[in-house]
């Protein structure tokens, strides 16, 4: 399919109207994320079974609504996990019994120092901290081990409901020394809100722990489309490309002041960085996002839906 030809298939309308049809669904906060790969949806149901009963805890203990929800959950190798790491981070390894399976865990700075403020009595009104990038603490380390206790009794209670396992934490590891097995793995994206910008966490699974239900969940894509989440949409139409341009701002600049920048000048910006780059879709502004790298190229990473 030519440029022209994908330009004439849809208006600009027509485009956002099959993105809403297309996001349209559940209103509950984990409803499925969109994926090709029916081998992960029995995963993506038991992460969302997890992030509500978490989400539950978290705000019955302190009062407030925390909700996590599953961003999208994607296979991929351990070296492509790791090359998103921080030498600072630190990596909770979980072993899951019987098996002996591995899930690693990566708090994201700002969702675990939100959470050990609320542990030590913060209050909503309670000014956001600023998160720091250096190594954590022993303290810091403690508390890491504590929030991954906590998570590890809910993420055993959602597995309940597919067999009886028993997981426990392991280690904290620094990024250099996680394994690099050729095999693939599960990494789930979670947002967490009520507790600032930009707190994450990420769950990554052993392939073996959800391999094993891949005949069974997986389906076709006619299947796939005749279950509602492309109905009525012809292939074609889904494989069109379209554009997705990023910013970091805009701003108003007096033509005499233009006439006179040079190299060094700095321009100020309407968009504030704290909240993240603005994504468009064909010119329509759809999502915000934070910038990052897979391996040596550029990426973002959505982090909310406008």
């Amino acid at each position: 399919m030519s440029e022209a030809d994908t330009k004439e298939l849809l208006s600009r309308e027509e485009l956002a109207a099959l993105l809403d049809e297309l996001r349209a669904g559940s209103g509950a906060a984990n409803a499925f994320p969109e994926t090709s790969n029916g081998r992960l949806v029995p995963l993506i149901r038991l992460l969302g079974e997890f992030a509500d009963s978490q989400s539950r805890a978290l705000s019955t203990l302190h009062q407030r609504s925390i909700v996590l929800k599953v961003l999208d959950v994607d296979e991929l190798a351990m070296r492509e996990f790791t090359a998103t790491l921080l030498p600072v981070d630190r990596v909770i390894e979980l072993r899951l019994d019987p098996g002996g399976h591995c899930i690693y865990l990566l708090l994201g700075r700002s969702f675990l120092f939100a959470w050990l403020a609320l542990a030590f009595g913060a209050k909503e009104s309670t000014p956001v901290i600023t998160v720091p990038e250096r190594h954590f603490t022993r303290i810091e380390e403690r508390f890491m081990r504590r929030a991954a206790a906590e998570l590890v009794r809910h993420l055993e209670t959602a597995w309940s409901s597919r067999s009886s396992v028993e997981i426990r934490v392991v280690d904290l590891l620094e990024p250099e020394f996680m394994p690099q097995a050729s095999s693939k793995w599960a990494l789930a994206s979670f947002d967490v809100e009520g507790l600032g910008d930009l707190c994450r966490l990420r769950v990554l699974v052993d392939y073996g722990l959800y391999a094993a239900d891949a005949e069974e969940a997986e389906a076709p894509v006619d299947d796939v489309e005749r279950a509602g989440i492309t109905q009525g949409i012809h292939r074609e139409v889904l494989e069109m490309p379209v554009s997705v341009r990023v910013e970091a701002g805009f701003a108003e600049v007096a033509l005499r002041r233009v006439a006179a920048l040079q190299v060094g000048d700095v321009i100020p910006l309407e968009r504030s960085d704290s909240r993240g780059l603005l994504v468009r879709i064909e010119e329509e502004p759809k999502y915000v996002a934070v910038r990052g790298a897979v391996g040596a190229q550029l990426a973002v990473q959505l982090v909310e839906s406008l």
